[in-house]
């Protein structure tokens, strides 16, 4: 009898299966301790070792970033993105390797070109000098935020949020003056506070006039995928300590603020450092001079940072806040890719044969992990892939069908 082509790739990970959990166990003990920066770059510089001597150009683009590439003689590339400070990136990162080696195995070679990013700064705003890559799709591993199923069921984002944070800012002296003449002049920190308050309303809409606009209405297939999300407001409140999700939300109404609506959220507020020194001095405290604030926007894929950024700015004036000066501190743009192209069909087909159940599928990650579009051609498909890690264990199970489902997708991708 011929055996498929998957069966004999399952065949190859299930006989050679010891030696890779080996060598799963060997990296995430270099990992067990936290990743510093210094020790960090170490891994990568002796990861890259490792990739070298497994057939791959590794090559350090900076002292926290490692790019590895394998050249084939195939028309097409798939890209793969790790981040050392994410559960389970061990496993994950043997498992590529694996399904390499099961490739080689079964089908003689790897039959496309494989780019791998390796990030080992645990948060991913730029990739500097990276320059320009050319992959026909890419893997994007992340961590699971929604504290969804568990460690056996793959998490499947068809998109990513983009990013905005801004500092607002403001001066009202040029000279310290005495708290008790709060009643006639201006105080920094109660003017910006002013400003933030036209920002959002107490049910969490966003005033600021168009932000909305451009969002296009929801589609049937992302209702679906939400009322498939199992209500794991019970494991929120849980994990986070509290009494309850904003205005009670949960099961499809959770997940759909969750992922479905654009955020704006403060996180930090800081006054005149003279003012606050005086604060615990009575009578000769002293009233803000100036005042700053940063804010941050998770972005849908229809919402541009910089569109936002200008309607922003725009807000402020028209509210009589002209002078609370504003600067974007960062941008990440969004990233989406419809749910019929064939990259994410190929992606979720092979989890079902890898794993033998359907993954969960969510329309967008709560967070951003845009950065690395800026490196690829506009329309990549991208497909973000996470595990639920709420024990941060991966059972030898899921790391087998893991590897197994990897080798199917390169398989697929020829």
């Amino acid at each position: 009898m011929v055996l498929s082509v998957q069966s004999r790739l399952f065949h190859s990970v299930d006989e050679h299966l010891v030696s890779y959990v080996e060598q799963w166990h060997q990296l995430a003990k270099q990992l067990s301790s936290p990743i510093g920066q210094p020790e960090s770059q170490q891994f990568l510089t002796s990861l890259a070792t490792t990739l070298q001597q497994r057939g791959l150009e590794g090559l350090l683009r900076s002292p926290q970033l490692l790019y590895a590439e394998l050249q084939a003689e195939a028309p097409r590339t798939l890209l793969f993105y790790h981040c050392l400070d994410r559960t389970g990136v061990a496993a994950d990162i043997v498992a590529l390797l694996s399904a390499m080696d099961v490739c080689k195995n079964v089908l003689g070679s790897v039959p496309l070109s494989i780019q791998w990013l390796i990030d080992g700064r645990g948060t991913t705003v730029s990739m500097g000098d990276l320059g320009t890559l050319q992959p026909d799709g890419c893997i994007y591993y992340y961590a699971a935020d929604t504290l969804l199923g568990n460690d056996e069921t793959p998490i499947l984002a068809l998109a990513t949020k983009g990013h905005l944070r801004v500092e607002l800012a403001i001066q009202t002296a040029s000279k310290a003056i005495n708290s008790v003449h709060g009643g006639i002049a201006p105080d920094a920190l109660w003017r910006l506070l002013w400003a933030l308050g036209t920002l959002k309303d107490a049910r969490e809409d966003i005033l600021i006039e168009g932000f909305y606009d451009t969002l296009a209405p929801v589609q049937d297939d992302m209702m679906t995928q939400l009322h498939a999300l199992p209500d794991n407001t019970a494991e929120l409140i849980q994990q986070w300590g509290i009494q309850q999700p904003l205005m009670g939300l949960q099961g499809f109404q959770l997940h759909y603020a969750h992922l479905l609506l654009p955020t704006c959220t403060i996180n930090s507020i800081s006054n005149d450092p003279q003012a606050a020194n005086t604060a615990n001095e009575g009578a000769g405290t002293l009233l803000s001079r100036q005042a700053k604030a940063q804010v941050d926007f998770y972005l849908l894929p229809d919402q541009a940072p910089q569109d936002i950024f200008s309607k922003l700015q725009r807000h402020l004036q028209e509210q009589g806040f002209t002078d609370v000066n504003v600067r974007i501190l960062s941008t990440a743009r969004p990233v989406r890719t419809p749910a019929s192209d064939p990259f994410i069909q190929l992606a979720i087909s092979s989890i079902e044969k890898a794993y033998e159940q359907k993954p969960l599928i969510l329309p967008t990650t709560v967070g951003s992990y845009a950065n690395l579009s800026a490196h690829m051609k506009d329309g990549t498909p991208t497909i973000f892939m996470a595990r639920n890690e709420q024990n941060g264990e991966v059972s030898r199970e899921a790391f087998a069908r893991s590897i197994k489902q990897i080798a199917l997708f390169i398989e697929g991708m020829t």
